[in-house]
């Protein structure tokens, strides 16, 4: 995934870990959930932000409007 998204969490790191979790993001076979390109700061930026929509916690929603519950 490409795109802006937006995850309701408290933190920046539960942001990263809802991302990686939801869009099942472990990076490519053989490798642990721990390697997954969410969680590394370097790839993905966590920003504060308010999302067009109102979403439910712990959700993630693109930017082309698909909801992961």
């Amino acid at each position: 995934m490409r795109e802006t998204c937006w995850v309701r969490a408290s933190t920046a790191n539960d942001a990263r870990l809802i991302a990686s979790i939801k869009l099942n993001s472990a990076g490519p076979a053989g490798h642990s959930p721990s390697e997954s390109p969410w969680l590394n700061g370097l790839l993905v930026t966590c920003n504060q932000d308010v999302p067009p929509l109102d979403f439910g916690n712990r959700s993630l929603m693109t930017v082309s409007g698909e909801t992961y519950l």
